[in-house]
């Protein structure tokens, strides 16, 4: 009686437009749609330990019950950069990008869930008794990105290399003062096999050495986890000498208001 299904669509489009000699821009966008359904059916069995007696079983998981777990993430991503590059005298060659990206998420999960139905083998919310109980919860989350970045990248005479690369990202899922983190890099390379005093050594082929130094971020937190969250909970009160029941709400999750980007640092020196 369960079932899974999982349906994905996904579309891509690029366009690049040169508008000078040496300058390029280019646009794409992508949108990626996923559904993903899970069927569950549960009933309870009979069973018997002594001849002539039987029993129902429905502790556990195992009643008479329809559940739909429905979700429905959509993401949308929009990239648009410029690239320039030049040479010039034989020697030098300089390469320019600098660009934007921006990225939405959504996604609706709904759960919907009935006890008591009339017929053990019918999968459908139609199948009502008067005993029946409907139970639907439903589960919303969506976030944006927004990112600038720009990189050069200059070699002299094929022997120099130097990579600066800058990057401001901004996410919603951090807190509010927090959302926008800096993250700057540069690397530095030197052909050491194309210096004079080792062109002529026949066994080596390529020897580079390089040095680098960037920071990274990361903002990998739940959409809402900044803003702090209530718990549902059941609360019993007495009327008249009778005890009722209600629905109430708790402060399940301390707001952080500043949290913000995970900055890492990292240096790195080799040869190749």
């Amino acid at each position: 009686h369960n079932t899974k299904s999982r349906t994905l669509l996904s579309v891509v489009n690029q366009i690049d437009i040169t508008l000078l000699e040496g300058l390029t821009l280019t646009a794409n966008y992508s949108y990626q749609q996923r559904k993903q359904l899970y069927r569950y059916r549960n009933n309870s069995f009979e069973y018997s330990r002594s001849q002539g007696v039987t029993q129902t079983f429905t502790s556990g998981s195992i009643f008479n019950n329809y559940e739909e777990d429905e979700s429905f993430p959509v993401t949308h991503m929009l990239n648009y950069y410029a690239t320039f590059e030049h040479s010039w005298a034989k020697k030098h060659n300089l390469k320019v990008v600098a660009g934007s990206q921006y990225e939405t998420y959504r996604n609706v999960n709904k759960d919907t869930s009935m006890t008591n139905l009339s017929n053990d083998n019918l999968d459908s919310f139609s199948a009502v008794t008067p005993e029946s109980v409907l139970t639907v919860s439903q589960d919303i989350s969506a976030y944006k990105t927004l990112g600038f970045f720009g990189r050069i990248n200059y070699k002299f005479n094929e022997k120099y290399l130097m990579t600066v690369t800058l990057r401001q990202d901004g996410s919603s899922v951090l807190a509010k003062d927090h959302q926008w983190g800096v993250f700057p890099s540069v690397a530095l390379a030197w052909r050491m096999n194309e210096e004079n005093f080792l062109k002529n050594v026949e066994q080596l082929s390529n020897l580079k050495l390089r040095l680098s130094y960037g920071i990274s971020g990361n903002s990998a937190v739940s959409a809402y986890q900044t803003q702090g969250g209530l718990g549902k909970t059941m609360y019993a009160y007495l009327i008249n000498n009778t005890e009722n029941g209600a629905y109430g709400y708790y402060p399940a999750l301390t707001p952080n208001y500043n949290l913000g980007w995970e900055k890492t640092a990292t240096a790195n020196i080799g040869i190749d």
